[in-house]
């Protein structure tokens, strides 16, 4: 699930450049490297916001598996 959502990241990221934050993208950089820099520094959290938002039910399966103790 990991892999599928930073694929999904980085791909949109390269194809939308102009969403990517100024301290990660800025003149001089290849969209490839600021897409890298900007999905790379992404908590969890914030990574699974964005890539619900881009393709929604992404993310459903990725607790699925995890044992929780009581």
């Amino acid at each position: 699930m990991g892999r599928n959502v930073v694929k999904l990241l980085y791909n949109y990221f390269v194809e939308n450049s102009e969403e990517i934050p100024p301290p990660y993208f800025n003149p001089g950089i290849t969209p490839d490297r600021a897409a890298v820099d900007y999905v790379a520094g992404m908590t969890d959290h914030y990574a699974i916001r964005q890539a619900e938002r881009l393709k929604p039910g992404i993310t459903q399966d990725a607790f699925h598996s995890v044992a929780i103790d009581n």
